[in-house]
């Protein structure tokens, strides 16, 4: 059963939509949950030096996510909300939820080129942002970041990984 499926008053609300993973093991997303392209372009990260791990949300991090964010001024055909924005404004808009939040870098060498912002709540981990560079796309550094992100999820035991919200 989803978490809070049903629901648990009778008072009045309303019924939201977001995409939730459902989380058991690494190795169950990796061989029932996703798709064999999905598995290849993790692989590609991989072949292409792509490294995932978990950073430290400190100045050098927040100046790599400031060349992320003013990378482009569009993208996906539209204004990029984030783009132009200062170092002290980009601290303070992910400084949210610190106490329980883990950041998780792509690296092609010491570059960061791609960050996911996940926040844990119980036994639910919700991705707040999940951004790369657009000229590293063809290293599919956010293919790599979502694999460890399951991982990690995984390895702690949270049963639903909230990604979207549609």
């Amino acid at each position: 059963m989803v978490p809070h499926s049903q629901a648990m008053y009778d008072y009045y609300m309303e019924w939201d939509n977001y995409a939730v993973l459902p989380i058991s093991a690494f190795e169950n997303w990796w061989t029932k949950q996703v798709n064999d392209k999905t598995r290849n372009m993790v692989r590609r990260a991989q072949k292409k030096g792509v490294e995932v791990r978990v950073t430290a949300f400190d100045n050098d991090f927040i100046q790599a996510m400031a060349q992320i964010y003013n990378e482009t001024p569009v993208r996906q055909g539209r204004a990029f909300w984030h783009y132009g924005k200062d170092i002290e404004t980009i601290r303070k808009e992910n400084s949210s939820y610190l106490e329980r939040s883990e950041f998780i870098g792509a690296y092609s060498g010491d570059e960061l080129i791609g960050f996911i912002k996940l926040v844990y709540m119980g036994e639910v981990a919700g991705m707040m942002q999940i951004l790369s560079m657009v000229k590293e796309r063809d290293k599919a550094p956010n293919n790599a970041l979502v694999a460890k992100t399951v991982e990690i999820c995984a390895e702690k035991g949270i049963k639903y990984l909230i990604y979207s919200k549609f």
